[in-house]
């Protein structure tokens, strides 16, 4: 940090700063529960070729033993228990019906809704999973399952074995199904629909609540949004602090993080411009953009579609580069950085408003003969208006919807800094951009008086 240069304003801040353990513990664990005849691993234990041979250390179940277990356990406690009795380690046998189908006793109690057969088998040491646990009611469960792994939702039991097979098609005879009576066979199928009925119940029930809750949260987080946003116009760097440490405690919601972090983000980036005004320490003002930096990677790693972090990473990246301008290998790294996140979301989102303002100080700094030149970002920044014209901003408020004054603000900075300035104009920009934000600091005490005071010199 020693290399950061103070002599510096806000004007040049703004337009130069673009210059540019678990699987370990399991792996060994495994490592050391074979014996001493068992391969070694190679020096590639993630190699697709790398499978060990692992030795068979006690003599397998016959099939038909097996399948005959199974289907006990939909229909037929009797035999069940008598079969348990004799070879307890049937408990969690499975038997596959094909195409990967494959189903214990338990899982057929749960898809016959026998609440009795399946009761017996838990107290057996039977494996729950997360269709007993629904078809039992133990709905606490299946919550915390499906909050852990929302993914669990899409998966499903199939029900293509030979008891269901040859019910339906002996139903279809009026024949006695598999040895079940009518009655009983109804039972069976009205215990299985409910069932069914009752997990679909209670996913619906389960995404409800994380909707609610969602909502319950971002109704929290908006309030500081709001205030971070605001405090950035107002240039009062407190506020943005306080809401920076307000939104912490969120950081954690799984729904909610990316947009989150952002703000984070956002806030201790925009400190760092706001710093500007009031002569705060480079130092600070690094760390600033340098936390800021990191908050908006996290917000891209929990949502790597979020090309608002990206934004946010280029423009901070872009400023540490030209704080860091005198250490030309620091410099040079930054934008080596910066540069691939541009091309990310540019090829992504072209027309993201704040996007398009971001990358205008690149164009005023860029020479006319690399596809730059002050022309070229007046250019940007008038045609990121005419999008923000077509656009319908999001009602979320998490969602970033800032841009447009953003944009009226640089162009009434370019035709004031212009080689050839138009006061003119950028008297008109920077008053439309004080109609969509009265208070806003930096461009009612700071610019538009710049402006005035240009327009009455050269008159």
């Amino acid at each position: 940090m020693k290399n950061i240069d103070a002599s510096y304003t806000r004007k040049q801040f703004l337009i130069g700063s673009s210059a540019a353990a678990i699987g370990l513990f399991c792996g060994r664990a495994l490592l050391h529960a074979q014996p001493a005849s068992s391969p070694a691993l190679s020096a590639t234990p993630e190699s697709a070729d790398n499978v060990p041979d692992f030795p068979e250390h006690h003599a397998q179940f016959d099939r038909a033993r097996v399948k005959r277990f199974v289907i006990a356990g939909h229909v037929n406690p009797a035999a069940m228990k008598a079969m348990l009795a004799e070879e307890p380690h049937l408990i969690n046998g499975a038997i596959d019906w094909g195409d990967g189908d494959f189903e214990t006793a338990l899982g057929g109690a749960s898809h016959m809704g026998r609440r009795d057969i399946a009761e017996y088998l838990l107290e057996h040491n039977a494996r729950m999973d997360i269709f007993a646990a629904t078809m039992l009611g133990q709905i606490d469960i299946v919550k915390a399952a499906v909050a852990a792994f929302p993914n669990i939702r899409a998966c499903a039991r199939t029900s293509r074995n030979p008891i269901d097979r040859a019910r339906r098609e002996r139903w279809a005879n009026s024949e006695s199904r598999v040895g079940i009576s009518k009655t009983a066979c109804r039972s069976t199928e009205t215990r299985t629909m409910n069932t069914r009925l009752l997990v679909a119940i209670i996913l619906v029930s389960l995404s409800v609540i994380r909707v609610t809750r969602a909502n319950d949260i971002a109704k929290q987080v908006a309030p500081i949004v709001a205030q971070i946003q605001r405090g950035d116009y107002e240039g009062d760097r407190a506020a943005m602090q306080r809401g920076y440490d307000d939104l912490k405690p969120f950081t954690g919601d799984k729904e909610l993080a990316s947009r989150v972090r952002y703000w984070r983000g956002f806030a201790q980036w925009r400190r760092a411009i706001n710093g500007f005004n009031d002569s705060v320490d480079p130092k600070e003002l690094e760390q600033n953009l340098k936390t800021a930096v990191e908050e908006f990677k996290i917000s891209m790693e929990k949502d790597p579609t979020f090309v608002d972090a990206k934004i946010g990473t280029i423009s901070c990246l872009g400023y540490l580069a030209f704080m860091n301008r005198k250490d030309q290998a620091r410099a040079k790294e930054l934008v080596g950085q910066m540069l691939p996140l541009v091309k990310e979301a540019t090829d992504v989102a072209p027309d993201n408003p704040r996007l398009i303002w971001v990358r205008g100080p690149i164009f005023w700094n860029t020479p006319p003969e690399r596809g730059g030149g002050q022309d070229k970002a007046i250019e940007n920044y008038q045609h990121g208006l005419k999008v923000c014209s077509k656009i319908k901003l999001s009602d979320d408020p998490l969602e970033p919807s800032w841009g447009k004054p953003e944009l009226m603000m640089n162009l009434a900075y370019c035709y004031l800094n212009a080689n050839k300035p138009d006061v003119n104009a950028a008297e008109r920009n920077a008053r439309a951009a004080l109609e969509i934000v009265p208070y806003w600091h930096y461009v009612r005490d700071i610019l538009l008086p710049q402006i005035v005071a240009a327009k009455a010199k050269a008159q």
